[in-house]
């Protein structure tokens, strides 16, 4: 009897432990595939082009649009919603770009139309009172203004790592139209977070849209010639570019981008920041719109990126960094030079200025040689970039991580029907968790028996959004032969893998179908 029970429970504890080795070896596989190697993949792109459309303008359309073939792609490979992102794509497009074609607009003496939707260049009526070659020329503006937008806005060409020329043609029964063909290197990781920043985040989620990064070098008792460069910001440039890499490494599970600040994006910043200071120092209860309305009404002047509004700076991080470098000695004969570094940082969280870390960079002498230019200005970049790194990554895990952690606000249990092997469950985790990009969702397979399997979801946002998200799942297909149908009743779900040919169940049996609260 003993030998009996033994064996059950071994047998119980090798299937639980096989369970948990599948998931973590299931779950680290789906995201090294999905987030980390980089696509190849043929891009085609067309542009029907103008009479006087220099070459240049037309390669740039042409290369634009097959960047975007590419990337919608990678998109539907990582089981993103391709469709979903270019809709949001272009709606915020169409918020970013309809004050530049109201300014041109008046400036033609043109109506200003207050639906940005219903905006449209058609031929002048009598009451714009404009010649057809005043008409034509806005025509011209508005499609070069246009088109130049386009390639910049959102910046999409970050996620092509590098592309060949297969083939540029144009249509020889319609010569303006052309059409190329690139092969492609898309990294997977930028256009992940891309697609985070165009969708957007729940509220309620601790991702931060942007780490703005600010950076102030004094340099004393030195010139640019003791660091072997002509101008100092040749050293500079190239540390914050790598610094630049380095957060978005560290930080990407935190935040969608990093952006390198200058002095105009610098002085929005600290509005925004005493703005919100002031605020909270002087009302009990302050909404975020109040903030952004505000901060909105003097941004008309700032940075040209079309992704930093007011609302996106609210949900942001500001790493400040300041260093200092100091020539302190020098011995000629030797070539040899001793320079000093310090500084310090901080870390603000811009939607209420609460600082989130800050740090001192020990003062650190060190001895370089001057004998060679080059190699004397890449050992200071070198020892400049390391300075606040070690720094930073303890704050990062200390302070960031656990907070976006900490957004994790919902979890439940649901049954899966039909299910006939633990690759299906598998298949229908993975296929969760990417639908769910938005909500953070999180999967976890916690039984199977016979048919019928029960997971356990984590979310961030409303109990709706995520219920919207699960319906739209409905007549999705998982694998070949099998799709899903989505059931719920009251706060209870249940999922059903059908083959091909079966109907969908009409009732969700009580006690063998409803979800468990947890």
């Amino acid at each position: 009897m003993k030998s009996q029970i033994w064996k059950v429970t071994m047998g119980l504890m090798i299937s639980i432990w096989s369970l948990v080795a599948l998931n973590f070896v299931w779950a680290e596989s789906v995201k090294k595939v999905d987030y980390q190697r980089d696509s190849y993949v043929r891009g085609v792109g067309n542009f029907l082009s103008h009479q006087d459309d220099s070459l240049a303008f037309i390669k740039k359309q042409l290369l634009n649009s097959a960047y975007k073939s590419a990337i919608t792609q990678v998109l539907h490979s990582m089981g993103l919603d391709e469709k979903l992102f270019w809709q949001s794509y272009q709606q915020k497009f169409t918020e970013y770009f309809t004050p530049k074609e109201q300014a041109l607009r008046q400036r033609y003496g043109l109506p200003i139309i207050e639906d940005p939707l219903e905006i449209t260049t058609e031929p002048p009526t009598v009451e714009n009172k404009l010649t057809v070659k005043q008409m034509e020329a806005f025509e011209k503006e508005l499609r070069q203004l246009s088109f130049s937008s386009q390639i910049t806005f959102g910046k999409l060409s970050r996620v092509v790592k590098a592309y060949t020329v297969l083939k540029m043609s144009r249509s020889t029964m319609v010569p303006n139209q052309r059409r190329i063909v690139i092969k492609s290197k898309i990294s997977r990781k930028l256009l992940y977070n891309i697609y985070r920043n165009i969708i957007g985040q729940n509220e309620q989620s601790l991702r931060y849209d942007h780490i703005f990064v600010s950076t102030h070098f004094e340099f004393k008792q030195m010139t640019p010639n003791d660091m072997g460069v002509e101008a100092s910001s040749e050293v500079t440039s190239v540390v914050r570019e790598h610094w630049q890499q380095w957060l978005e490494d560290v930080f990407s599970d935190d935040s969608s981008s990093v952006v390198l600040s200058d002095l105009v994006l610098d002085k929005r910043l600290d509005a925004h920041r005493n703005l919100t200071d002031l605020l909270v120092n002087n009302f009990d209860q302050v909404q975020d719109e109040s903030v952004t309305k505000s901060e909105s009404d003097s941004s008309n002047d700032i940075s040209e990126d079309s992704f930093i509004t007011p609302q996106s700076i609210s949900s942001s991080l500001w790493l400040k960094i300041n260093i200092r470098v100091e020539k302190v000695g020098e011995m000629s004969l030797a070539l040899s030079r001793k320079i000093a570094f310090d500084g310090d940082f901080l870390i603000i969280k811009l939607k209420n200025s609460e600082l989130l870390g800050h740090g001192d960079i020990k003062r650190t002498i060190r001895s370089f040689s001057f004998k060679d230019t080059h190699t004397l200005s890449s050992n200071i970049a070198s020892l400049i970039y390391r300075l606040p790194l070690q720094s930073l990554q303890k704050i990062h895990k200390k302070n960031i991580r656990v907070s976006r952690v900490a957004g994790q606000v919902g979890r439940f249990r649901f049954y899966v029907r039909g299910a006939d092997s633990m690759e299906d469950l598998h298949r229908l985790k993975t296929l969760l968790e990417r639908r769910g990009l938005t909500h953070q969702v999180g999967c976890s397979i916690v039984s199977i028996h016979q048919t019928q399997g029960e997971m356990s979801l984590r979310y961030s946002g409303t109990r709706d959004g995520i219920e919207q998200m699960l319906a739209q799942l409905s007549g999705v297909e998982l694998s070949q032969g099998k799709s899903i149908a989505f059931q719920k009743s009251n706060n209870n779900y249940t999922i059903t893998l059908l083959k091909k040919g079966e109907s969908q169940p009409l009732v969700v049996p009580n006690g063998t179908s409803a979800s468990v609260p947890l």
